[in-house]
């Protein structure tokens, strides 16, 4: 159950990263504890965040996730959040073409939208540079030892069911030892400022934190590891950041604790 829960949340963010054909590129920027953004910019090379958001009767999913685009006299790339895999798309008539769920309107160097079957999708420039740096995350432990890294990239979703929040997620990607660590921070109703009971399986009130890397298969003996008891702490929950810390039981029998800063996407 655990893992089937990770592996859907991962292919959630595998499928929009795919629907994510998007472009952009910026000039002035606003940053700090505030939500980045660029304007003017003079092509479409930066750090992008992407919305898409479905409506069906009674219930809505907002997903949202970083990547970043490199446009030069060599064609457009794109980067994505999960698997850090770069792939050429195509800039053709004021939008980007050759994606699996058709093409995306390119608005300007800054901004992209599109409506169509999946629902309602859009893309704001973060920053210019391209590079993945969406906060900072630490970990502690006798197998990891002392590990900090700040190339991240953070992914969110939330699922409310008529109007009231069911759970909601943020998930951060990190190269770790050449291979992508995934840290998924899942509560039941609204991510809020408080103290949260971890748990394999969350119900109202209480929270999990999965941490998935082919790394912890020689440390672990398993590649997806889960918290079977401890404590989260939301000291932070803005429209730009998600801050805390977990100390915790893996289900492995081993410790873990670390804090984290993610910018939301």
């Amino acid at each position: 159950m655990k893992n089937s829960t990770f592996m859907k949340r991962e292919l959630i963010g595998l499928v929009l990263l795919s629907i994510t054909v998007i472009s952009g590129c910026g000039g002035g920027e606003t940053g700090g504890d505030e939500i980045r953004s660029t304007s003017n910019s003079s092509n479409l090379t930066g750090l992008w965040r992407f919305n898409l958001e479905s409506d069906e009767t009674g219930v809505n999913a907002n997903s949202n996730f970083g990547f970043i685009l490199r446009e030069s006299s060599n064609g457009l790339r794109l980067t994505d959040c999960i698997t850090r895999d770069s792939i050429s798309v195509s800039n053709e008539n004021d939008s980007i073409a050759g994606m699996q769920y058709g093409n995306i309107d390119i608005d300007d160097n800054d901004s992209l939208s599109i409506i169509n079957e999946f629902g309602t999708l859009s893309a704001a420039k973060m920053s210019t540079s391209a590079k993945f740096d969406m906060g900072n995350l630490s970990l502690s432990s006798t197998e990891i030892g002392n590990e900090s890294f700040t190339d991240l990239c953070v992914l969110s979703f939330s699922l409310s069911l008529f109007g009231a929040t069911f759970s909601d997620s943020i998930t951060a990607t990190v190269d770790y030892n050449g291979a992508p660590l995934l840290i998924d921070v899942v509560t039941m109703g609204n991510i809020r400022v408080a103290e949260y009971d971890l748990v394999e399986e969350a119900e109202a009130g209480e929270a999990t934190v999965h941490l998935k890397s082919d790394e912890f298969v020689s440390l672990y003996g398993t590649d997806d590891v889960t918290f079977s008891s401890g404590t989260l702490t939301i000291t932070e929950e803005s429209a730009a950041w998600t801050r805390g810390s977990f100390d915790g039981v893996l289900t492995t029998g081993d410790s873990l604790s670390g804090t984290f800063s993610f910018e939301r996407p």
